[in-house]
């Protein structure tokens, strides 16, 4: 017999809170938020934007501070706006997220890790996903099996992780292998914390030519 419906609830009220804590502590490099800041900033004065979002402190704290490319960032308000992008300019569209989120890959190379990608050598690139990720990210870990032309990426301790946080991160490192010299890279996520109860990583499979 299970414990009684009042605690079930309490656990799972309990565990919520757990997820919730960890999202909040979790940060990402500045030279990434950046990238989704400015464009935001861009299409307020466009027009295209309002000024005034309904956004959380932090998000909004973001938006009216300059971005030190080499701060750590809070994680969420950064996952806030970039379902702003995805919501409001994007069209809910999933590819044209990833598409985004690929598009800001190569700017974090621009500069002091520009020796990780080996223009040409997209195979010998993906094999220091770990080091990629670890650039980026304060919390998770990612390995890569790498293959003639095509690669499995997997993605570990970073729950929880929503369809749409998993669509940037498979996006973003296929900006990654582009930035290499791939061509037409493909990405198809087989395993995924939000398709299958239990599941706890994201892989993403990655052919190119």
């Amino acid at each position: 017999m299970g414990p009684p419906m009042g605690l079930r609830d309490e656990g799972r009220a309990a565990e919520a809170a757990a997820l919730a804590a960890s999202l909040e502590q979790r940060h990402m490099k500045g030279v990434v938020v950046a990238g989704v800041v400015r464009f935001i900033r861009k299409r307020q004065r466009s027009g295209a934007l309002p000024e005034k979002l309904d956004l959380g402190e932090g998000a909004e704290h973001l938006l009216t501070i300059p971005i030190v490319p080499s701060a750590w960032c809070d994680y969420s308000a950064y996952l806030e706006l970039m379902e702003l992008v995805y919501s409001r300019v994007l069209g809910r569209d999933l590819e044209a997220l990833a598409g985004f989120s690929a598009a800001g890959a190569p700017v974090v190379y621009g500069g002091a890790h520009r020796s990780l990608i080996e223009q040409g050598r997209p195979e010998r690139t993906i094999r220091n996903v770990k080091v990629h990720w670890r650039i980026c990210h304060d919390f998770g870990r990612a390995v890569s099996e790498v293959g003639q032309s095509e690669a499995l990426v997997h993605i570990h301790d970073a729950l929880p992780m929503s369809e749409v946080e998993g669509t940037i991160n498979a996006g973003w490192i296929g900006g990654i292998l582009s930035a290499a010299g791939a061509n037409h890279v493909q990405r198809e996520i087989l395993e995924s914390p939000w398709t299958a109860e239990g599941n706890d990583r994201l892989t993403i499979r990655y052919r190119w030519r």
